[in-house]
């Protein structure tokens, strides 16, 4: 009997948005940057469906949405030079927002995203803005199919890679694939750390 087959890179078809956002809400429910956001765990699955929704969208006008064929993990990548905020992306931002975040929570992610935001490189960089694994499918190489195709692009162009990473655990993952931590950041209002890693590209 043939064995699990070796997941693949894909780019995400727009009619599976409202799947691909699932497997980043079901990824993202106990992240502790999402549970300071949001910390109202009744609506917080509605909720992040709203956020990840709106961040696939903003990935596929600036840069890449992949997955993979059985839509196992998903990222969200931005390319280089398009991770800046212009009037229509606050704009088209502002219906998500709302629904996202309560009112009362309006501030604590306003000052949330300013820090994050002053701390994000200014060097042009493939920005990983999102990965995340289905809870039951980790562990299956999933994430690493999605990673090293954008990686190698990268490579090929000589162009760094970035990421925030919310969990100190995941950072020797990160590791694995060449970045490094540059700086470690608490967010405001009794936020958890952040852990910000750069990634140089390597030579052929």
């Amino acid at each position: 009997m043939p064995g699990p087959r070796t997941p693949t890179l894909v780019t995400l078809d727009a009619r599976l948005d409202d799947r691909a956002a699932d497997v980043l809400t079901r990824a993202f429910w106990d992240d502790p940057v999402m549970a300071h956001l949001v910390p109202d765990e009744a609506r917080r699955y509605r909720r992040l469906h709203h956020l990840f929704r709106a961040d696939i969208a903003d990935g596929r006008r600036k840069g890449a949405v992949h997955t993979t064929p059985d839509l196992a993990a998903v990222t969200v990548w931005h390319a280089p030079g398009q991770h800046a905020t212009t009037a229509g992306d606050a704009l088209r931002a502002l219906p998500w927002v709302l629904r996202t975040f309560p009112p009362r929570q309006l501030g604590v992610a306003r000052r949330t995203l300013e820090l994050v935001e002053r701390h994000h490189p200014r060097e042009p960089h493939w920005y990983l803005t999102t990965i995340g694994s289905d809870p039951t499918r980790r562990g299956t190489g999933a994430g690493r199919a999605l990673l090293e195709p954008v990686l190698a692009r990268a490579d090929e162009t000589g162009v760094p890679a970035y990421l925030e990473s919310s969990k100190a655990v995941n950072v020797p993952y990160y590791e694995r694939f060449g970045f490094t931590v540059t700086e470690v950041i608490t967010l405001p209002d009794g936020g958890p750390n952040l852990h910000l890693m750069w990634r140089d590209p390597r030579p052929s």
